[in-house]
């Protein structure tokens, strides 16, 4: 693993979490592609904010996933990265955003 891994809270906190119809279709579909609940969507969204607010947040990356954003990287360093319209256009497209 490239970082270390959160450990898990003993006793997690639940939320109840009001979310507009408009994005309830967007989560399921995420979630059907993803493979995963929800909630784990959610709790990665959380997590991952964490991480870009500096609060000392880690997530685990494989190393799979590493090579992944290295080849990103690679790629946006020979210029074949996607516009930012394009990539919103196309999330619009597939998730009606």
């Amino acid at each position: 693993m490239a970082a270390a891994a959160l450990k898990p809270d003993p006793q997690p906190t639940s939320y109840s979490i009001k979310v507009e119809p408009r994005f309830v279709a967007v989560l399921e579909q995420m979630a059907r592609e993803e493979g995963c609940s929800i909630e784990h969507l959610i709790e990665t969204w959380v997590e991952l904010s964490c991480v870009e607010l500096g609060m000392g947040r880690t997530v685990t990356v494989t190393d799979d996933e590493m090579q992944a954003v290295r080849e990103g990287i690679a790629q946006l360093d020979r210029g074949e990265g996607i516009p930012h319209e394009q990539v919103m256009s196309e999330m619009k497209a597939r998730y009606g955003w």
